[in-house]
């Protein structure tokens, strides 16, 4: 967290670091439901599409206008999470990701 608290006067010129001049966030998102058995508790699901550990938040959404979702599971359960961000019932999947285009 340091050194976003400190950029822009500590910045890398090491290409594709997080803290260089031209670093550009990647959309980690994807184009099928992570189906999941989950345990009871409570978990953080991502709504930015940047996180590297995909469906769930890993913060880095930082900088950004999204915050995660925050959903409990009672008991464990075998579930499809959405990995694609177009989902109406968040965090769950309902199938929108067969709407985007695929590529010919």
């Amino acid at each position: 967290w340091s050194s976003n608290f400190f950029y822009p006067l500590i910045m890398s010129d090491k290409p594709g670091s997080e803290i260089s001049k031209d670093y550009k966030r990647k959309k980690n998102t994807g184009t099928s439901p992570a189906t999941l058995e989950l345990e009871a508790g409570t978990y953080l699901f991502c709504q930015c599409g940047y996180s590297k550990n995909q469906p769930f938040c890993d913060g880095s959404h930082h900088g950004t206008n999204f915050k995660p979702l925050v959903f409990e599971m009672k008991q464990k359960q075998r579930v499809k999470l959405c990995t694609c961000k177009l989902t109406s019932k968040a965090p769950y999947c309902d199938n929108s990701h067969l709407t985007l285009q695929k590529p010919l």
